[in-house]
């Protein structure tokens, strides 16, 4: 019996690049470089941003140590601060499945490879709202796929791991959570998520 449900966020409830790709072309502009030099500069560093190895503010210090900080991190409330914008990138049937799992009293967890940078409004917009518990890399420590932050699961809900069903699109972060012997299913579109999820509920 399925016990609790666990979700990936980004392209599974939410779609995150439409926001990152403003905030960096904002910043690229003030970095004077190119949208694709900043994605770069990005991608180079950000599995040590989402474990918090480096914080957002260094990074960009990083790249130019004479910036205005506070005025980079007031991009940030720019961006993501507009609740209409920010939950206009939801995934509506996602959303509707959270609401139905939500009314039935089971356990929601999110858990996430994320960046302090934005928490402030992932938690008021999407945590808080749906879900009962969070793991989020960047306060954890670890990052998906290492089988440590699958566990954290347990951490919050008393179940055995068959009674959890966990949702990524990552196939390799899936693979990682069916080697401790929880139900991870794969999110390649809302439809066949639900297939997935009635068998499970019903085998």
């Amino acid at each position: 019996m399925i016990k609790v449900f666990v979700f990936d966020i980004g392209n599974v409830v939410w779609e995150f690049k439409p926001l990152y790709d403003r905030l960096f072309t904002i910043w690229a502009s003030r970095l004077n470089k190119t949208f694709v030099e900043m994605r770069l500069d990005f991608a180079k560093s950000y599995q040590d941003i989402e474990i918090e190895k480096i914080s957002i503010e260094d990074w960009l210090l990083s790249l130019n140590p004479n910036i205005d900080i506070k005025l980079f991190l007031s991009d940030l409330e720019t961006v993501f601060s507009d609740e209409k914008t920010f939950t206009s990138y939801f995934f509506p049937e996602t959303i509707k499945l959270l609401l139905k799992l939500k009314s039935q009293n089971i356990p929601l967890i999110c858990l996430s490879n994320t960046e302090a940078l934005i928490y402030p409004y992932f938690k008021k917009f999407i945590i808080d709202p749906y879900f009962d518990h969070s793991i989020l890399s960047w306060q954890v420590g670890i990052r998906k796929p290492e089988l440590g932050i699958y566990q954290k699961i347990f951490d919050f809900v008393q179940v055995q791991p068959n009674e959890v069903i966990f949702i990524d699109d990552k196939p390799e972060n899936v693979a990682a959570a069916k080697s401790l012997g929880i139900n991870a299913l794969l999110f390649e579109n809302n439809q066949k998520l639900l297939q997935d999820i009635d068998t499970y509920q019903n085998s």
